[in-house]
């Protein structure tokens, strides 16, 4: 199948986004290998510190990115020849689960540090794990597998221990979603012959249908609220389109209505704003929108393939905590002395102090500091160069997000 290569020339792009990889399950835009869950983060992240990770295929590959909820400082998280996709964050900001074909077989799921440190493989079979989104208490990954024939919803630790089939039924359960509170699973299924969304608890019990119509109904996503679930559907024409409704199933809503295809909705933590992607022609980009479907906005402009929208992150000095995190690692690790881990640690606790007191220009200066300190323990043979890439990458990560 098409989705075992490791990199395809983008010519072969449009193939892979909506139609190969179908897992032979028709040419529902769903059941491809890039069919997209969506996630919300926790609704204590206000706007304006909110991030939206999205995949990109700019650099002439896939590759996951994060940006500013208005498109600015966009950063790239991941870089490796293969294929990098369909990401969702971590409750506490600091890691990424994804999925990628880096393996040189079917796809698989691992994490990431939001500055691109430390990948590690979470799933590891011969069938194919798709589209990972965090629990809110971020201890759980929900995700699809085909590792029992057909597509179930499975559930794990956040290590890639315990996966669980929580849906066990021999039609298509895919494009898993928590609700807020963590107790319940939305998902989209064939088991009644078409599309469509249903809500169960998160062990698997009390199955609720919400929509049924003809057509395919998908990619279900909880407001932070846990009032309302937008999805997208092909309920009023052959192209997709994104909708609202309540988690009860009732007062569906149209909020686009284009001759393009829109897809993969993603509230913003605090509920005020809905991410997608728009697919016009061969081009690929990343829309933000109100609840009610007014002020679309494009957001990321590139001739390519930008997509897949997951909204989370968290205020600045989270992501500075995630760099100060690395550092213990290596610390433990006796890779840095005491005084090398401590003079690093103290630029970011400057740093940290700098956010706290609203002082970003301080902030951003104290880790311009701490990156030449790495580069420094580069220099000297202390870190390695991939060490030091990782600590750099994470500062700017940090960086990025002092907007």
């Amino acid at each position: 199948m098409c989705c075992r290569k490791r990199a395809l020339p983008l010519a072969l792009v449009p193939a892979v986004l909506f139609a190969a990889c179908s897992d032979n399950l028709g040419t529902d835009p769903s059941t491809s290998m890039l069919a997209r869950k969506t996630g919300v983060a926790a609704s204590s992240v206000s706007l304006s510190e909110s991030r939206i990770t999205f995949r990109s295929s700019r650099d002439d590959n896939f590759e996951i990115y994060f940006m500013n909820a208005d498109g600015s400082n966009q950063t790239r998280v991941t870089n490796h020849p293969a294929i990098d996709a369909i990401s969702d964050w971590s409750p506490d900001g600091t890691q990424l689960v994804f999925l990628t074909n880096r393996d040189a077989g079917p796809w698989e799921i691992y994490t990431i540090g939001v500055g691109g440190s430390n990948p590690t493989r979470l799933t590891n079979n011969t069938a194919f794990e798709t589209l990972p989104v965090w629990s809110p208490d971020g201890e759980k990954i929900a995700f699809r597998s085909d590792r029992d024939g057909n597509a179930e919803v499975y559930v794990m630790g956040r290590d890639g221990s315990g996966q669980t089939n929580v849906t066990n039924h021999p039609g298509t359960d895919t494009d898993p979603n928590w609700s807020p509170d963590g107790t319940k699973l939305a998902f989209s299924s064939s088991r009644s012959g078409n599309r469509d969304i249903y809500v169960m608890n998160a062990h698997g019990s009390k199955l609720k249908r919400l929509t049924n119509d003809p057509a395919f109904d998908g990619t279900p996503a909880w407001s932070p609220d846990g009032k309302f679930i937008a999805f997208h559907s092909q309920r009023d024409h052959e192209l997709l389109e994104i909708y609202v409704m309540r988690t009860d199933g009732t007062e569906v809503t149209r909020l686009t209505n284009n001759t393009l295809r829109d897809g993969t909705p993603t509230w913003s933590p605090d509920g005020s704003k809905i991410a997608f992607h728009r697919l016009v022609n061969s081009s690929q980009n990343v829309y933000v929108m109100n609840p009610d479907g007014s002020g679309q906005t494009q957001i990321t402009f590139t001739p390519g393939l930008d997509g897949f929208p997951s909204w989370g992150g968290l205020p600045s000095a989270e992501s500075v905590a995630a760099v100060a995190a690395e550092v213990r690692a290596l610390l433990s690790a006796d890779v840095l002395t005491a005084g090398q881990a401590n003079a690093l640690l103290a630029k970011l606790d400057a740093a940290t102090e700098s956010i706290n007191g609203g002082n970003d220009t301080e902030a951003a200066h104290q880790l311009g500091a701490f990156v030449n300190q790495v580069r420094a323990l580069v220099n000297s043979g202390t870190l390695t160069p991939e060490q030091g890439e990782d600590l750099i990458a994470a500062a700017q990560a940090a960086l990025a997000t002092l907007g």
